[in-house]
């Protein structure tokens, strides 16, 4: 069997020997049956939407979560219990602040209604605005946990924010990995797409380990528990909805579950079980009652609130079990409009025998042992040449070489960057694996990804760099292979400067690779910013919904692909579409609207209007032109919003903020060339500024202070 090994942690050279431990124990874990037994372990997992309650009554006492937390049919009490909640807090300022004080409210509440007949300490807890997990275990087991890790993906306004998204807790267990992703999906009754989207969305983000090579995803887990507000609805009429919810004739709801459909289909959840549901619809209910909406919306009922556990559909290790003991809901708890959810299950724990394990061990090293001989390793790959062909920002390409071995000794293979600059690949390329081990007959396939980043694009705009490199694959022992690697750049509008992007008077495909001739006086505001916020403006674009939801992949692309080629629209093309499309430019210009240079002096004055207006004109033309402009094309969106303008100041400032005002690189020659210091507004940032959150909440307040006001001059 082949073994290709992970990223090697040393970028010096390895001896064979230490391929061969690696090689011993992926073996190892093929035979784990022979000296692993299994230990019993219950987990209890529980997930609650509190629509931003608080668990405390008028009297001041705290709410009673024992029928939630305590199972009456299966009273013995868990070894690891998990706690997800959703819109803890909804409060604006949840969305600057990395916590708040819910979960202590909540914490202590959860401790109260513990099992009595266990001790048990709060492991962890992860919260990304209203999200919040919660991992408690007995004191019996504390001692075996390993490893605990915990990562945050949101999802939400422009597929950034944290209003949607997903928490998530990695464990290690003696020799068992556990994740649990809490996460709370898009909502309303048609957004299926959307919801099907965040799965993915989180599934593809969500990481641990992250200090290392090589990022533990979810999937890379024995046991993955999926938990929290998935949002999904019952797809048929509100009245027979409604009418089956009071009667309770659950399987008319579950026949047209929203998720069950989405699973079948294989657009999300595919290989993920769920318990058996025989409780009423989670959602939605009057506050402090138990009965349906009655308010003036009168929402449908609907289980949005679930938990679901992954069957890895290529693993066959008998130590990996799951049994699914309880899926119920505590339908008396009445806080919120959602009833909170609780699960019970039986899975396995793996516990090792050392002396079996040795033994296992001696005789995979004499098989090895018996495989070497003195003779040469003979390889062939199948191409030496990859022509990625036409490559864009954006949008990544990947090919393979297969790699062979033929000979009769295990052969070992590297990536060597020793003949290139900083003895390192180029940015734009990534090799996997890097290193590994081929057993004779067997082979691997080597994957060269080429995905340009900002600065790498900023380069090639202007002819500074070229996307071409020769890769030596080398084998211990054998030959080296010499692998041409090469792409011809797309030219484009986007990671280029504004102060090259006035001067550019036709399609950005029309210009060289080369610096840009900067001829006459240029545009005070670049062309294709202009034709965007033009677009919105002629399109009834601009009102409160703008910047809410992402347009379509394919209709941004399109967008940007026209500005490129043409300097023009595609037919029918959404305004969400070009608003997406005018996001991703900002956020793609190799130095942001404000320059890095003024970056710490906007943070200083974010309290003080008049000085920050000052900054403003002190700005370069285009800088400040462009700046202007923005504001001016989001007051509209503001002025649309009447009542709500506020919370629309608040969600534009949050989103635009991290793109028009970015902090500057710390080492500073690492910088795009073509962005510069002008004149006054040069200022040295302070590296030592505080926390993330507060820059993040100044820049925001920064830039939300220009949009108080839409009747002012700009």
């Amino acid at each position: 069997q082949a073994f290709v090994s992970q990223r090697a942690q040393s970028q010096g050279d390895e001896d064979l020997h230490e391929w061969k431990h690696n090689w011993i124990h992926q073996q190892m874990m093929l035979l784990e049956d022979e000296f692993t037994s299994k230990q019993s372990f219950r987990v209890a997992i529980g997930t609650y939407n509190v629509n931003g309650r608080r668990p405390v009554r008028e009297d001041g006492t705290a709410d009673d979560l024992s029928a939630w937390l305590r199972s009456e049919a299966y009273p013995e009490a868990p070894d690891l219990i998990v706690i997800g909640f959703q819109e803890l807090d909804l409060s604006r300022e949840a969305f600057v602040f990395a916590d708040t004080k819910r979960e202590e409210e909540w914490d202590a509440c959860l401790q109260a209604a513990l099992p009595t007949d266990a001790t048990y300490v709060k492991l962890t807890s992860r919260q990304l605005v209203g999200m919040l997990i919660m991992v408690y275990i007995k004191t019996d087991w504390q001692d075996d946990v390993l490893q605990v890790d915990s990562d945050a993906v949101g999802c939400g306004l422009m597929g950034v924010l944290g209003n949607k998204g997903a928490v998530s807790v990695s464990l290690t267990i003696r020799d068992t990995t556990l994740c649990f992703v809490a996460s709370h999906l898009a909502a309303h009754d048609d957004a299926i797409a959307r919801r099907n989207q965040d799965f993915n969305t989180i599934c593809q983000r969500l990481g641990f380990d992250r200090s290392k090579d090589a990022i533990r995803t979810i999937m890379d887990h024995d046991y993955l528990f999926w938990l929290g507000d998935l949002n999904y609805r019952i797809s048929a009429p509100d009245q027979d909805v409604k009418r089956w919810g009071v009667l309770r004739h659950l399987g008319s709801l579950l026949k047209h579950d929203q998720l069950a459909e989405q699973r079948r289909r294989g657009l999300a959840f595919l290989h993920f079980e769920e318990g058996t549901i025989t409780f009423p619809p989670t959602y939605k209910y009057d506050l402090g009652t138990s009965m349906f909406d009655t308010s003036e919306k009168m929402r449908a009922p609907a289980y949005t609130d679930r938990i679901l556990y992954y069957t890895f559909p290529e693993r066959t290790s008998s130590l990996i079990e799951v049994d699914c003991l309880e899926y119920t809901s505590a339908h008396d708890i009445t806080i919120s409009d959602h009833k909170p959810v609780r699960a019970v299950f039986d899975i396995a724990i793996a516990v090792v025998d050392a002396d079996k394990y040795k033994d296992t061990n001696l005789r995979i090293i004499r098989k090895l042992d018996a495989m070497e001989n003195s003779a040469m390793p003979v390889t062939e790959i199948d191409q030496h040449q990859l022509d990625f062909g036409a490559v864009r920002y954006r949008h990544k390409k990947q090919q393979t070489i297969v790699l062979s071995n033929l000979g009769q000794v295990p052969a070992r293979f590297f990536f060597s960057t020793e003949h290139l600059t900083e003895n390192c690949l180029p940015d734009w390329l990534h090799v996997e694996p890097r290193e590994g081990l081929l057993i004779s007959g067997d082979s691997v396939k080597l994957k060269f990804t080429l995905n340009l980043t900002l600065q790498d694009a900023a380069l090639l705009n202007n002819g500074q760099d070229s996307l071409s490199v020769i890769v030596v694959l080398k084998i211990d022992n054998g030959k080296d292979y010499f692998l041409t690697v090469s792409g011809c750049f797309t030219p484009t509008f986007l990671c280029r400067t504004l102060y090259d992007m006035v001067f550019m008077d036709k399609p950005a495909r029309e210009y060289p690779l080369e610096p840009l001739e900067r001829q006459g006086l240029g545009m005070q505001l670049p062309k294709e910013i202009w034709l965007m916020a033009d677009y919105l403006f002629q399109h009834q674009g601009l009102n409160a919904s703008l910047f809410s939801a992402p347009g379509s992949s394919e209709e941004i692309e399109a967008v940007l692909d026209s500005l490129d080629t043409s300097l023009t629209f595609p037919e029918d093309v959404s305004v969400d579409a070009v608003a997406s499309a005018l996001y991703i430019t900002l956020n793609s210009l190799a130095e942001p609207v404000i320059p890095f240079s003024a970056y710490q002096r906007c943070l200083d004055c974010a309290h003080n209007r008049m000085l920050a207006n000052q900054v403003i004109a002190e700005l370069p033309v285009v800088s400040s032109t462009t700046f202007i402009y923005l504001v001016a094309l989001l007051r509209e969106v503001v002025a649309s919003a009447g009542s709500k303008r506020h919370d629309i100041i608040h969600t534009l400032a949050a989103i635009f903020a991290p793109v028009i005002l970015k902090p500057p690189s710390p080492d500073r020659s690492q910088q795009i060339q073509g962005s510069r210091v002008h004149g006054d507004v040069s200022r040295t940032v302070d590296t030592g500024y505080g926390h993330l959150a507060e820059a993040s909440m100044k820049a925001s307040r920064f830039l939300g202070s220009f949009l108080e006001s839409v009747e002012e001059e700009v």
